[in-house]
């Protein structure tokens, strides 16, 4: 049998078995994403738990972001106290010493 058809309808046909190929790439690509997420009591993926979960969770680390800051001043804080407690110590030391 001898194949018929014309260049164009053999290009055209070409073009269609790549258009499904990249169609089928996207729908497993599609189904493989609804995959990832939970379901919610429908049975259907929970996008809106989801980035409601997100939210939260950026919500949470900037909380936690807002404490070692706090903690880290009162570290500092506390250092700086204890330089200035020894340097406080030891200039009196020195003035006793030099001013008699």
């Amino acid at each position: 049998m001898s194949d018929t058809r014309c260049d164009a309808c053999a290009a055209n046909e070409a073009l269609i078995i790549a258009l499904d190929q990249r169609v089928q790439v996207m729908e497993h690509s599609c189904i493989r994403m609804k995959e990832a997420f939970v379901k919610n009591d429908l049975g259907l993926p929970d996008y809106d738990g989801h980035r409601t979960d997100h939210k939260h969770r950026k919500e949470e680390a900037q909380v936690v972001e807002g404490y070692k800051r706090d903690v880290t001043k009162n570290i500092l804080l506390g250092l700086a106290l204890f330089v200035a407690g020894l340097l406080s110590s030891g200039l009196k030391e020195w003035l006793s010493t030099h001013i008699k």
